[in-house]
């Protein structure tokens, strides 16, 4: 329960509303996914969603790269034109390796529908690199799950703790915790912001310059 905590009113307004703005209109594209964590273990109709990619870390690149210019080269990889409204919660989750970083939008259904418990980094070949590292220095790996807007979804996980779908809150926890997410009946879609990364928090990183206005 200690490697869970929970954050309201993580963004500033400011910062909050700008992000809010973009992802509740039309401008956003949304990609269709077939399965919400996995096409195997779940075949029912409401095991879909839609997705925003944002980043996803290159298996055949080095895990740690040694400067910031270099870690700014890898975040240009980010294919979505809104990253830089991402910075600000990356710069206050101070982290140091991004993994992979994704919007996931569940629609509306009649009941609260669960997903499977899972982990976001498996033991897939994509992953072989991420997986060994993360193995060895287990508590290094953090995923942050933070919430665009307030509905009657949440984030559950295995010990039994649930968290709220609450606008401008961000929940982060151990990377090897078992969780699941919900959609929501109260409103239209549920939209989070999943960040998979590495936080060293022994190590002097240095910090993103945040210039989001």
């Amino acid at each position: 329960m200690n490697d869970i905590k929970v954050q309201d009113n993580f963004l500033t307004q400011i910062e909050y509303k700008a992000l809010y703005n973009v992802f509740k209109s039309n401008k956003v594209d949304w990609y269709y996914d077939d399965f919400v964590n996995s096409p195997v273990d779940d075949d029912s109709d409401y095991n879909f969603q839609f997705v925003h990619p944002m980043y996803h870390y290159n298996d055949s690149e080095p895990l740690f790269l040694d400067d910031s210019d270099n870690w700014y080269k890898r975040l240009r990889l980010i294919k979505s034109p809104y990253k830089k409204l991402i910075d600000p919660i990356l710069s206050k989750l101070n982290v140091e390796i991004l993994l992979r970083m994704k919007f996931n939008m569940n629609t509306r259904t009649n009941e609260i529908i669960k997903s499977n418990f899972h982990v976001d980094i498996g033991t897939s070949l994509p992953y072989q690199q991420q997986r060994k590292y993360l193995d060895s220095n287990p508590n290094e790996y953090k995923i942050a799950i933070f919430y665009l807007n307030s509905n009657d979804g949440y984030t559950l996980f295995e010990c039994g703790r649930k968290i709220e779908s609450v606008a401008n809150r961000v929940v982060i926890f151990d990377g090897k915790i078992k969780h699941c997410g919900t959609s929501c009946t109260n409103q239209k879609n549920r939209i989070v912001l999943n960040i998979n990364y590495i936080d060293r928090p022994e190590k002097n990183r240095f910090q993103l310059n945040v210039n989001y206005h």
